[in-house]
């Protein structure tokens, strides 16, 4: 749901700090992020909702027909 140089950035930062609650940071960034956007970046198809999935660490999914 981001651009390739936004991935990089993201996972630039996520894979430098070893503090938990910083890469919990970055990752709700992205999370929000992501949100934002309503079209793919790659393709520009409709993705619809994107939401954390709850009790599973850095996964994100979209539900695409809501």
């Amino acid at each position: 749901m981001v651009t390739e140089t936004e991935r990089l950035k993201y996972l630039k930062h996520y894979s430098i700090r070893s503090d938990p609650q910083h890469k919990q940071k970055i990752f709700k960034e992205l999370v929000a992020e992501c949100k934002k956007r309503r079209n793919c970046p790659h393709c520009e198809a409709f993705n619809g909702t994107v939401k954390k999935l709850p009790n599973m660490a850095c996964r994100i999914i979209h539900a695409k027909f809501k």
